[in-house]
């Protein structure tokens, strides 16, 4: 299977994912009884995701 297309099948179950479990993610960031840094975890999390799929690109010139 090339690159690309799994980069892009990736991406799409990603996305998926998101939209079905993003009620309940952000019904756990805004609870009031939560830690203050949910929000940074979140956000933690898609820097790494990024980072990883820009990694599997590797460096073309």
């Amino acid at each position: 299977m090339h690159q690309s297309t799994l980069t892009q099948r990736l991406l799409i179950s990603l996305l998926l994912i998101t939209t079905c479990f993003s009620p309940a993610i952000f019904s756990w960031i805004q609870s009031e009884s939560g830690n203050w840094y949910r929000s940074f975890i979140v956000w933690f999390v898609v820097i790494v995701v990024a980072f990883l799929l820009q990694r599997e690109k590797g460096h073309k010139p």
